[in-house]
């Protein structure tokens, strides 16, 4: 057996191990907050070179029990999303998202839901040196 085989084999059986394991896979309860966002994680820089098909993961990060989750997700609407997140995540959990459309419903199916800041919605006053003043 080769390095690369053996650890393949250590890889694989890591992985199963922790799929074999449901509770890694449940976030949340009541009093915890369970931050969650997706994000393409295949596009082309500056529109160059062969066209790639863009690729959504979700992520889900309990900051209590400080263990996430990131998967794929073939579409980022809320048809999709909505049901993995009932899926991983209690009720009664305070969800921290952006203001994507696909998480409005969220309230409505007993989890406290709460938005984030958007960094590019925000302005940031140019720091002043001496060099700037007039």
């Amino acid at each position: 057996m080769s390095v690369n085989q053996f650890f393949r084999f250590a890889r694989d059986v890591a992985s199963w191990k922790l799929i074999e394991d449901e509770e890694n896979f449940i976030f949340g309860g009541h009093g915890t907050v369970v931050q969650i966002d997706e994000s393409v994680v295949t596009k082309r820089k500056y529109k160059k070179g062969r066209v790639v098909k863009e690729k959504w993961v979700l992520g889900m990060y309990d900051t209590s029990r400080q263990r996430g989750l990131v998967m794929h997700v073939p579409k980022r609407d809320a048809a999709t999303l909505i049901p993995i997140i009932q899926e991983h995540v209690l009720p009664r959990t305070e969800i921290w998202t952006d203001k994507w459309a696909a998480y409005r419903r969220l309230s409505r199916l007993r989890y406290v839901h709460k938005y984030i800041l958007v960094h590019s919605l925000i302005r940031v006053p140019k720091h002043e040196t001496p060099s700037n003043r007039r």
